[in-house]
């Protein structure tokens, strides 16, 4: 019967052979998402076995790996205290900070689980020191509104909450839960600021639309404008021609009864004379 790929001291996945071993590579791949929160070292759990036989190409096996158990004594079959507080202070801390899968090239599971190593103050300082790092590298805005430097917080953040869960999970919930309370409020904040934003591209896109609709009919007003500006001219011209011709036609008729009133007043004269002269002669 194959012996269980475990520690009996301490309950980790010890490697069979140096294939067994987290390489490089596959350290790098258990980082694929840089993080403030400090990680163990990868375990494998479930790997993929590729083995060469005559007259076949490559055929897969699979083997199994089981996560960490605890061994028990079988001399007295109990627990101490010591070990209850610290399997519930695991079991918080994995609750808090779920553990990070991924698969590899080959297809094998590599598990890795959260720290749980207490902090010292060198863990602090070079926490202080990496994250001023990262805020730098990843240019971060000092202020103002930066999903960037938000979550390099959120990191050092959880990083704070993993080290105060290790040494007290009761500390621990209650960070978690007002990191929760935090996360809510930012998101009741985001959900408020992306209805402001809808709705203010919506009255944008009303206006825009009223716009356009108050354009075309000040174009229309101006074709409108226009045309009655040519009818106005028109118009005019027609008046100031009736207006010359009136004048014109005022002026001959004036000229004509002055001809006439300067024709008849010299008559006037003439029989006025005549009379005159019947007159005087009738006397003598």
């Amino acid at each position: 019967m194959m012996e269980p790929a475990v520690r009996k001291e301490t309950g980790k996945y010890v490697p069979k052979s140096s294939r067994d071993k987290p390489t490089s590579e596959f350290l790098a791949l258990a980082h694929f998402q840089s993080t403030l929160v400090k990680y163990e070292n990868p375990i494998i759990v479930f790997e993929n076995e590729k083995k060469e036989e005559e007259g076949d190409n490559e055929v897969q096996e699979e083997t199994r790996y089981f996560p960490p158990i605890l061994i028990l004594n079988p001399i007295n079959h109990c627990i101490s205290r010591d070990i209850l507080r610290k399997k519930e202070t695991e079991r918080v801390l994995y609750a808090i900070i779920k553990a990070r899968e991924w698969r590899d090239e080959h297809g094998s599971l590599w598990r890795q689980l959260v720290s749980k190593v207490p902090a010292t103050k060198d863990d602090i300082l070079n926490l202080e020191e990496e994250l001023n790092r990262r805020l730098k590298q990843k240019h971060a805005r000092e202020t103002g509104l930066c999903p960037i430097r938000r979550e390099i917080y959120a990191q050092c953040f959880d990083e704070l909450i993993r080290q105060v869960t290790v040494t007290c999970s009761a500390r621990g919930v209650l960070l978690v839960a007002v990191r929760d309370e935090l996360n809510t409020t930012m998101k009741a904040y985001e959900t408020l600021y992306e209805s402001s934003a809808a709705y203010g591209m919506r009255k944008a896109l009303m206006v825009e639309s009223k716009k356009n609709e108050l354009d075309a009919l000040i174009n229309a007003t101006t074709v409108e404008r226009d045309e009655l500006q040519l009818n106005i001219s028109d118009l005019q011209a027609k008046i100031d021609e009736v207006d010359r011709k009136y004048n014109e036609q005022r002026a001959g008729e004036e000229s004509e009864y002055s001809r006439e009133l300067e024709y008849h007043k010299m008559h006037n004269q003439q029989l006025k004379h005549q009379l005159l002269a019947a007159v005087a002669v009738k006397r003598r």
